[in-house]
């Protein structure tokens, strides 16, 4: 019996690390995803800020160009500021993929944690079956000792009885 009880507090201890392990990675997932999010929006705003300082640069150097040249720069700042957010976009899709993944770990753990479960009640009552098996036939020993032993007083006594 000792033994069911050390597997059961083995498996148990088991689940124990295992729910640790997940829980951290867990929380390195949360930071890394935190950081994307802080990194991404840095990113973003740098680029932005970078193609309109550009842009402005580019009209300023330009003035003495005719006019027609000067627009068409200032649109080709337009189409790097349209890619800028072109690219914001896709991080932003991708910040949202990151996130579905950790939902989708959460659900995995969810279930690891559930089968684990049933799992240890699952030995819990093999455990108790097999001592109950064990004390079952500790009385049925029991019983046929009782009932050899009986058979014998009463042969004896008969025995005995004869010969008064």
């Amino acid at each position: 019996m000792s033994d069911e009880k050390e597997q059961l507090f083995g498996m148990m201890a088991i689940v124990e690390e295992q729910q640790k392990a997940v829980d951290g990675a867990l929380q390195k997932l949360e930071q890394e995803r935190q950081a994307l999010a802080y990194e991404r929006e840095a990113l973003a705003e740098q680029v932005k800020q970078v193609a309109e300082v550009t842009a402005r640069e580019v009209v300023k150097s330009l003035s003495g160009v005719p006019q027609e040249l000067a627009s068409g720069i200032s649109q080709a700042g337009k189409t790097l500021l349209a890619s800028a957010e072109n690219a914001q976009t896709r991080i932003n899709d991708a910040a949202g993929r990151l996130e579905s993944a950790r939902k989708s770990l959460n659900w995995r753990l969810f279930a690891m944690m559930i089968a684990a479960m049933l799992a240890v009640i699952a030995v819990a009552f093999v455990a108790q079956w097999g001592v109950t098996q064990y004390y079952q036939k500790q009385v049925a020993e029991a019983q046929q000792s009782y009932d050899y032993w009986n058979n014998q007083a009463t042969q004896k006594y008969s025995e005995a009885k004869k010969h008064k």
